[in-house]
């Protein structure tokens, strides 16, 4: 079945995705087809929005590594903050103000800044915990990330240098 996406050039490429995202529901025939469809479009939308992020990601890590030599982390930590300030912002008004559809919201938070850095979702689940009270839960996340992260690229670097 062949699709047109009717995506105009002056639109903002949010709601040119949910557009994409609303015809590809509008085939659908059952329910189950329609359920499948709406799946579809959401992993579209975040592979969309992953790209987006992952060029946002090397293109800043490239301007600060051209005025600034690598010598410490600092496009990633940089990154890792910016990106984590930026789902706090806007998963905090998506949630309080209803601002954007489902699809839009899992397009910018999943696949945007999923892409741009997954420190923030990271940071931001963490913070989640934190705020409901799951003091335990948040620091053992928090610890295990850091530990089984470098324990993996450990373990990596290991296997590599023995194959």
């Amino acid at each position: 079945m062949k699709y047109e996406t009717g995506l105009q050039p002056s639109a903002g490429i949010c709601s040119q995705m949910r557009s994409v995202a609303v015809k590809m529901t509008d085939c659908a025939t059952s329910q189950g087809e329609l359920e499948s469809r709406q799946r579809m479009s959401k992993i579209l939308l975040v592979m969309i929005g992953g790209a987006i992020g992952t060029a946002c990601r090397y293109g800043l890590s490239s301007f600060i590594y051209s005025i600034k030599q690598p010598t410490f982390p600092y496009a990633n930590l940089i990154i890792n903050v910016s990106g984590s300030f930026l789902i706090g912002l806007m998963a905090e008004m998506f949630e309080a103000r209803s601002l954007v559809s489902p699809e839009v919201r899992v397009m910018l938070l999943t696949g945007v800044l999923g892409g741009y850095t997954t420190f923030s979702s990271f940071s931001f689940e963490t913070f989640s915990l934190l705020r409901d009270g799951e003091i335990f839960l948040a620091a053992l996340n928090a610890s295990a990330s850091v530990l089984l992260g470098l324990a993996g690229v450990w373990a990596g670097i290991r296997l590599a240098q023995a194959l």
